[in-house]
């Protein structure tokens, strides 16, 4: 049976409101596919969902005390980890800040506390009803936002795999308790309050940008341009999750509105309505298997290439990610639906 947030997302009664992707029956079957997982790696694991909040708050709890006095040998693994899953040099993927990358719980703020006043992610509609084109632009940067965010996820899960033996060796066990937070930390925002999602003030888990440096010479693969990924986070999985999420972010930011395109106004109302971080939750919920299903149906193609021997992300999507972005709201969600719609659930 689907939870409450499911079939909110299913009637379009989410912040992002009814779109051609995350809305109605494709938006809920790709939920449930990320939940259906989820609970099923918790059932495996004996977790008693009753109790999932407070299994929840023991094991992060847990992972923060005994990350502490390894913190830098788990940032270097992180960093390692990510850059060989994208098939990226170590210094394209992320440049760590001298206090290292793994912060001190409440060290990375607030969700929304970037975004003034508290206030619903959907409540601008006080200011106007955007332009047809802003809509457009909106509306294609948020299936952007669930790819780039469903990327992450997903590359947190198999990073955390491709990484394990590493990791006994930094702090013998600490596997299990990660895979324990990851699928906790996923199950528990489909039961989520609708009312505690749209004034959601949570302590921020992690955080990424993206800095752009001056062009160099020579081609980086995966087609991510010279920048920089900075990410901290509170634990080692949502540390690769920000890194993952820092290289989506870079090869998609072709769909970004170009300087000048946008007024002032429509820039800051683009920036409210299409990245508010109040809107991440269900970027989460839907984002996951909406990058495996796209991965799945490009491959199964013969649309991206193979490369490398890492059977868990030996797929060159930075390109295809690129090529996806850069293409008109219309033509991308038809493009979209068309790989990952009903027919291919």
């Amino acid at each position: 049976m689907p939870t409450p947030n499911i079939r909110r997302i299913r009637d379009g009664r989410t912040p992002l409101g009814r779109h051609p992707i995350l809305s109605g029956e494709l938006g809920a079957s790709l939920a449930r596919a990320e939940y259906d997982r989820a609970h099923e790696a918790c059932r495996e694991r004996g977790i008693e969902l009753g109790n999932a909040g407070g299994e929840l708050a023991t094991v992060t709890g847990r992972i923060y005390e005994r990350e502490r006095e390894h913190r830098a040998r788990l940032e270097a693994l992180a960093v390692k980890t990510v850059a060989q899953a994208y098939g990226l040099s170590e210094e394209s993927v992320a440049g760590l800040v001298a206090e290292g990358t793994l912060t001190d719980r409440g060290d990375l703020g607030t969700v929304g506390d970037d975004e003034g006043e508290a206030r619903e992610a959907d409540a601008s509609a006080d200011e106007g009803r955007p332009s047809a084109e802003l809509r457009s632009l909106i509306a294609r940067r948020r299936t952007h936002n669930a790819m780039i965010h469903g990327t992450g996820l997903v590359h947190m899960n198999k990073a955390l795999v491709l990484a394990e033996a590493e990791l006994e060796k930094v702090l013998p066990g600490i596997f299990e308790d990660y895979q324990v937070f990851v699928n906790l930390a996923s199950l528990s925002q489909f039961f989520a309050p609708a009312d505690a999602l749209r004034n959601m003030r949570l302590p921020r888990a992690g955080r990424e940008s993206v800095v752009w440096e001056p062009p160099s010479s020579g081609t980086r693969r995966n087609h991510v341009p010279d920048c920089r990924v900075w990410a901290r986070a509170e634990n080692f999985p949502v540390l690769v999750q920000e890194l993952s999420k820092g290289v989506v972010e870079a090869n998609m930011a072709h769909g970004l509105p170009k300087p000048g395109e946008l007024s002032d106004e429509e820039a800051h109302r683009f920036s409210h309505d299409a990245d508010s971080e109040l809107h991440e939750v269900w970027y989460f919920m839907m984002g996951p298997a909406l990058a495996e299903r796209l991965q799945k149906a490009l491959v199964e193609r013969g649309e991206v290439a193979q490369y490398g021997d890492r059977p868990d992300f030996g797929v060159d999507m930075g390109y295809t990610r690129t090529l996806l972005a850069m293409l008109p709201e219309r033509d991308l969600h038809e493009r979209v639906r068309g790989l990952v719609g009903p027919s291919r659930t």
